[in-house]
């Protein structure tokens, strides 16, 4: 049967949400065509086809409801669902047209990219419901995954054993009817797999039927592809599994309906989850790891606070290991750490008591570092995943300069850990940033740095020459302040008395061993760091082994003290920086000529200072801030000028910096 023999058998019904354009070329002439129009988006008359029926719905009623009030203008034996979104030939039509009364139909589809979709599947169990809740479908038989992906080739099964997909579905119109039609208290997802359930009820011997068709192509979720848009489809999705799992409670045998009701309450987990984020003012909870032993930590969380301060946000702190701490690994974490989609250090928290602590009315949530970061799909509100920089970066530096096996090793797991961590794709919808220009290139990610606020100059006399500040148990510091060791030799060849201080806290016996030594001063305690700067005539960071900005060298340029580097310690930063920049070969002859020239020294202090206010301060970043909060909240973007200080260009750099 082709062509015109069956375009008086079937309507093509599509119901119509966000759609700019319908393209009905494709279906034979004298096929009768309803369009549910669930916005008015689609001008009907740009449809030239003639005798198109249109149907014009109060608001968006969700696809079942939609299809439901087609059912009035159809009058032929088959009613034939299809998403506006998909793209089909004339043979499809022949087989989804001339299909017999026992049979429902759909034919094979592939995305854009050619990738299969599966459009028929065994009907979900209260296992399968139970492992996607719990993001566990790992765990499923892997026979189970197999027949799955069997079903988007051609097959005829029974429809009790599996259902066919909405995409494109080809009904018996009376039996359609007969069932009472879609279930409209689905408003989007699982309707089609409660049709099929019914009508395989009312009517045993049916069957589901993908014929031997080339694939049509199926734009699949490009209604809901990014941002709310995409939350809202993942909210939806939870709430139809949790309807689905709940009507099968009272369906079910007796001896099943335990598991039905388990699979409700998982599904009622998600479904609390990825509910539509709340009303009222935007909120901002930044999520950190907790180790107080971390300055880079608590460095980059006390930028994040004082970007919300500037901005006007509201904003609160969760510490993991002190509110979430999980003395037993939560399962849930456990399988997210073997898959590469956390890394080990979660292990110390529960994601269950993170979701708990993390407000209702949340528009934001920052996660500091990849040791907090959450990565649940459909989460309501901006997200916004630091990685701070490439910790496995940073721990493959460690393991080599590590000074035992064991620790080495240790190193190198973690590194490799983080490394595919670091590899994974943020949920859709989050946004991925990094405090330093080069991991955000090398992280696809937003350079975002840590700030480096205005100082005032302390009054003090200038009574050392040499300052390295940093602290002085982190492996890379301490093999910086190895580095400076054995070039102090020849610092004090070519000047005899001058004078070092180390600063910093946790000092390690090896580097109190230098000190004395070298006749460094030691300040292991200090409670201004503003003071110990004001002492510095230049700042030295001899870093060969660091990942993301270095705190130290932006810290010593917003307190106006003149540095020689290495060029490692100014990979986090973007172009533009002053300091005198040296290597192996010529750090003590850098350091001596530095000191010897009163007029460049005072030349990069003013540089470096101005630098910091102009590229690190937070009038420059919260104006970003502000707009992925509010972009959360769902509210438009604000001019945002805190309190009266000039908003200054943000820095050039690779990749593009925010605009404010």
């Amino acid at each position: 049967m082709t062509g015109t023999a069956t375009a008086g058998r079937a309507t093509a019904v599509y119901v119509l949400y966000g759609t700019d354009h319908l393209d009905l070329g494709w279906l034979p002439e004298g096929v009768p065509v309803v369009l549910v129009h669930n916005d008015d988006r689609l001008d009907p008359a740009t449809i030239e086809r003639p005798g198109v029926q249109h149907v014009a719905c109060a608001g968006n009623v969700g696809f079942g409801a939609g299809a439901n009030r087609a059912l009035t203008h159809v009058e032929t034996e088959r009613v034939v669902f299809l998403n506006p979104d998909t793209a089909l030939a004339a043979e499809h039509w022949d087989a989804l047209a001339g299909a017999g009364e026992d049979e429902v139909v759909t034919v094979p589809l592939v995305e854009p990219d050619g990738t299969p979709t599966i459009v028929s599947s065994p009907y979900p169990t209260p296992l399968r419901l139970v492992l996607a809740a719990y993001r566990l479908g790992r765990l499923a038989p892997r026979s189970g995954l197999r027949g799955r992906l069997l079903r988007t080739r051609p097959e005829t099964r029974s429809l009790q054993q599996a259902w066919a997909s909405g995409a494109v579905l080809s009904v018996p119109t009376s039996r359609f009817k007969a069932v009472g039609g879609f279930d409209e208290r689905y408003f989007l997802y699982f309707e089609d797999v409660d049709l099929c359930a019914r009508l395989a009820a009312r009517f045993p011997t049916m069957t589901v039927r993908i014929p031997a068709l080339p694939a049509g192509v199926h734009g699949v979720g490009g209604s809901a592809a990014e941002g709310p848009a995409r939350t809202r489809a993942a909210a939806e999705r939870a709430r139809s599994a949790l309807r689905y799992a709940t009507d099968r409670v009272g369906d079910a045998a007796p001896r099943r309906r335990w598991a039905w009701k388990l699979a409700a309450a998982a599904a009622g987990r998600n479904a609390a989850a990825v509910a539509q984020p709340p009303a009222g003012p935007p909120e901002v909870v930044v999520v950190r790891f907790g180790r107080r032993r971390s300055m880079g930590e608590e460095r980059r969380v006390a930028s994040w606070m004082l970007l919300a301060e500037e901005a006007g946000i509201p904003t609160t702190q969760v510490d993991l290991l002190a509110e979430c701490r999980s003395f037993l690994p939560h399962p849930e974490q456990l399988l997210r750490v073997i898959s590469g989609a956390a890394v080990p250090e979660s292990l110390l928290w529960s994601p269950r008591k993170l979701r708990r602590r993390i407000p209702g009315g949340a528009h934001a949530v920052i996660f500091v570092t990849s040791r907090a970061f959450l990565m649940d799909e459909g989460a309501t509100g901006a997200r916004i995943f630091d990685y701070v920089d490439r910790l496995a970066v940073s721990y493959e530096a460690r393991a080599a300069i590590a000074d035992n096996l064991p620790a080495r090793v240790a190193y190198r797991l973690l590194g490799r850990a983080h490394a595919r961590v670091e590899r994974r794709a943020a949920p859709p919808g989050a946004r991925r940033v990094a405090a330093g220009a080069e991991d955000a290139a090398a992280l696809s990610a937003e350079f975002v740095p840590v700030l480096a606020p205005p100082v005032e100059p302390v009054e003090a006399e200038r009574d050392v020459d040499v300052l390295f500040l940093g602290t002085l148990d982190y492996p890379p510091n301490l093999a910086a302040v190895r580095e400076l060791a054995r070039h102090w030799p020849a610092v004090l060849a070519a000047r005899p008395g001058t004078s070092g201080l180390v600063a910093g806290t946790r000092p390690t016996p090896e580097v109190i061993a230098l000190a004395a030594d070298l006749g460094w001063e030691l300040r292991p305690d200090f409670p201004d760091a503003a003071a110990v700067y004001a002492r510095a005539r230049v700042a030295v960071a001899p870093l060969r082994h660091c990942a993301g900005i270095q705190t130290k060298v932006i810290d010593a340029a917003s307190h106006g003290v003149a540095q020689v580097v290495y060029r490692e310690a100014l990979a986090g930063l973007p172009p533009g920086f002053r300091a005198v920049v040296a290597d192996e070969s010529t750090f003590a002859d850098s350091i001596v000529d530095l000191l010897r020239r009163e007029e460049l020294r005072d030349e990069l202090a003013a540089a470096g200072r101005w630098w910091a206010i102009e590229h690190l301060n937070a009038p420059v970043w919260a104006p970003w801030l502000d707009a992925a909060v509010r972009a959360g909240a769902g509210a438009a973007p604000r001019a945002v000028r805190p309190r009266g200080r000039p908003v200054v260009t943000p820095p050039s750099c690779s990749p593009p910096c925010p605009t404010p």
